[in-house]
């Protein structure tokens, strides 16, 4: 089965989005986290720099997928998981 590989968190995959400035991303998300967290404040996070799409979320955190589920990359520190479905309401480009 295809979807054991990929990271999944309320039914749907998980992409990965890697921030231009990745020590800006992690100052954010600290300052996020102090306030409470909550999901309007995440996406917020996520509109104050440039993300680019890198793929989906392997099933053990670590890797990053193609659709097939073959390994393209690996995470990086201030990388964002986001659901796959998420992607288009925070205009965030998927590549073909």
């Amino acid at each position: 089965m295809a979807s054991r590989k990929f990271a999944i968190k309320d039914g749907h995959r998980l992409a990965v989005l890697r921030p231009r400035d990745p020590a800006l991303a992690l100052a954010l998300t600290a300052e996020w986290k102090a306030r409470g967290g909550g999901r309007e404040g995440f996406n917020k996070i996520l509109t104050e720099q440039p993300y680019t799409y890198c793929g989906l979320l392997a099933a053990g955190g670590k890797k990053i997928l193609d659709p097939a589920g073959m390994v393209v990359g690996a995470i990086k520190i201030g990388d964002s998981f986001i659901s796959e479905s998420d992607l288009a309401k925070l205009k965030i480009e998927r590549p073909a």
